[in-house]
């Protein structure tokens, strides 16, 4: 018998090693695909995109299907392992949970890729929000710039970045603004710089659009909101860059206090300076973004992912079918549909906050929430919610 357990352990460990190389291969495959339609984008080649996005579909499948399978054996006993093999083990399981859910959304996000990127219908342009989390508006963050990314035939044409203010001074006309905006921050119209005011950003990409075609005669095919730590993170991918204008390196671990020191230091409403250190900056990572290559890319796309999944990133796209995908996927900013079926109760609690002091204290400030809910018979009360704040002593 104990020979029998000997060779049965001795099975399951080459099994786990050979479902490890079939699982390499076809990540390989994936991988090669993968970065084939990359190229495509970026404009290094040509992408034959329905049978490219067909066969990429396939393979995710496969990979989705492969990964499944070795979690499974992972998950079978192994005491008779040591203990360090045995945590060892247990990562890989974390590990491929999370692979599964990246495959998974990568599949899903296929269906609007060629709508995204023009394929079939053209030229597609999108209004990209610079929000800055520091100073906090419903959506997001204070919009201090915008840019215009333009995508034609699967290929990444340009992004343009340009000051908010430049726009707002061509608006024509008076647009009364919500009483908050009007009595506490005491702006007498309402403007595309203050047009996220809402909590759903599908409602905010309507009020922005309305604003950009009147203030610019320019209309977009969606919305894609950004915010400074997103940028952080894209940066942690390309590494440091050199804005030559500036003379100044700018990384993940400095973006903020660059962007401050340029955007506040001297700056008023209409002045151009946030708009050509941003602008400038913004045709550098673009120019690094494009250069990456291989596992730089696949590290860019995965960081990319998960902003995405926080939020961080939000797109709300005008092409209806396109625009449900994306939000079947959690990615498009809007409330939370607080309903249930069944024997269930929906509880749902979302803080909106906004910052009107024309500051940057977000910055310096945590916060904590606590919530006391009783659950009764048919009925849930919110007893208490209490937010507690503090300060972050920080230098910039």
């Amino acid at each position: 018998m104990k020979k029998l357990a000997i060779f049965r352990n001795f099975d399951s460990g080459l099994r786990v090693v050979a479902d490890l190389l079939d699982l390499e291969k076809e990540s390989v495959r994936v991988l090669r695909l993968g970065e084939n339609m990359a190229e495509g984008v970026m404009g290094e080649g040509e992408v034959e995109w329905e049978s490219s996005i067909g066969e990429l579909e396939k393979e995710l499948t496969i990979l989705e299907s492969k990964a499944g399978i070795l979690q499974a054996r992972l998950g079978g006993d192994w005491n008779w392992l040591s203990r360090d093999w045995r945590q060892k083990l247990s990562k890989g399981m974390i590990v491929l949970e999370e692979l599964r859910g990246y495959l998974g959304t990568g599949k899903r996000s296929l269906a609007f890729l060629p709508e995204i990127l023009g394929v079939n219908n053209g030229r597609k342009e999108y209004l990209m929000l610079f929000q800055n989390e520091m100073e906090l508006r419903p959506s997001g963050g204070f919009i201090g710039s915008y840019g215009i990314l333009t995508f034609e035939g699967g290929k990444l044409i340009n992004l343009e970045i340009k000051d908010i203010y430049a726009a707002d001074g061509q608006l024509k006309g008076h647009v009364e603004p919500p009483w908050e905006i009007r009595d506490i921050l005491g702006e007498g119209g309402w403007y595309m710089r203050d047009a996220n005011w809402r909590a759903s950003f599908p409602v905010v990409a309507a009020d922005l659009q309305w604003f950009l075609e009147k203030e610019t005669g320019r209309k977009v095919d969606g919305v894609i909101g950004v915010d400074l730590a997103s940028v952080g993170e894209i940066l942690g991918v390309t590494g440091e860059i050199y804005v030559p204008d500036f003379k100044e390196k700018v990384g993940k671990d400095n973006l903020y206090e660059q962007a401050e020191f340029y955007s506040e230091n001297q700056f008023f409403p209409g002045s151009n300076q946030k708009e050509s250190f941003l602008g400038t900056l913004g045709k550098q990572l673009y120019e690094d973004i494009k250069a990456l290559k291989g596992m730089k890319r696949v590290e860019l796309i995965k960081a990319m992912v998960d902003m995405l999944e926080s939020n961080d990133i939000q797109i709300a796209l005008n092409d209806k079918n396109a625009g449900m995908e994306v939000a079947r996927l959690g990615w498009d900013g809007s409330l939370f549909n607080n309903s249930c079926e069944g024997d269930c109760l929906a509880d749902y609690l979302y803080i909106v906050e906004a910052n009107l002091g024309v500051n940057k204290a977000n910055y310096f400030l945590y916060r904590n929430i606590e919530q006391l809910v009783e659950i009764s018979l048919g009925a849930v009360s919110r007893v208490k919610i209490r937010i507690g704040r503090g300060v972050i002593i920080k230098t910039i």
